[in-house]
């Protein structure tokens, strides 16, 4: 091979090869991205530390946290994974997933915000006369605090389901009586629902499905005909 295409191969040869070693000189990347999670107490929560590809060199991977209580929580570096079992309120926090290796670093985080469901008990009475729909409601329990709004909703099931009314509460209570103005008529089927809402659950308060008949009574069905 004469000395210039000996020398322009070489210089081919270590571009290509430069290359091809930078292709394989990869980062840290997380598959998952960040991302806030919102559980009940005693839940299983698992948050996953999965890099997206095989790193050159391997990366390793660390954890962090902001919690205080920790002791219900497995740190699975080999895995890439942090599982927090029956969980606590004060399990709450920011968690934090580190890779690392020569050609970088990159961190994944983790908001865990774990509540209670909503806990309170009302009791609703239906009533209707002819063009008013009336609810009376009774709290058997204290009022949750946590319940940021209450639903309520009138379907009609058939003969076509439509909603008829509905409404809603926002960081109050239930008002002792509710009325709708609508028109019942015999030979449809209806549904009413009431239920309370905090950041963590829904809760069904008061649930009927009823027909109105001659003699413009309501006549109540099973629950498993709703």
């Amino acid at each position: 091979m004469e000395p210039k295409s000996c020398l322009i191969f070489l210089i081919v040869l270590c571009a290509v090869t430069a290359v091809s070693c930078s292709k394989n000189k990869i980062g840290p990347r997380f598959h998952h991205p960040n991302a806030t999670h919102i559980r009940l107490v005693n839940s299983g929560i698992t948050l996953s530390c999965a890099l997206r590809e095989k790193t050159n060199p391997p990366s390793k991977v660390t954890f962090s946290t902001t919690v205080k209580e920790t002791s219900n929580v497995d740190w699975l570096p080999e895995h890439r994974l942090i599982k927090v079992h029956n969980a606590v309120v004060h399990n709450s926090g920011n968690y934090y997933c580190t890779a690392s290796n020569a050609n970088g670093n990159v961190t994944l985080w983790y908001v865990l915000d774990i509540g209670y469901p909503v806990n309170e008990t009302v009791q609703g009475y239906l009533s209707y006369s002819p063009g008013i729909f009336t609810t009376n409601y009774t709290y058997l329990t204290p009022h949750d605090q946590s319940v940021s709004r209450y639903r309520v909703f009138l379907i009609r099931l058939y003969p076509i389901l439509k909603p008829v009314a509905w409404t809603n509460y926002y960081n109050t209570t239930l008002p002792p009586t509710e009325s709708f103005n609508v028109t019942f008529v015999t030979s449809e089927r209806y549904f009413f629902i009431a239920f309370a809402t905090n950041k963590y659950t829904n809760l069904t308060l008061v649930k009927a499905c009823f027909n109105i008949n001659e003699e413009i009574d309501m006549v109540y069905w099973k629950k498993w005909k709703c």
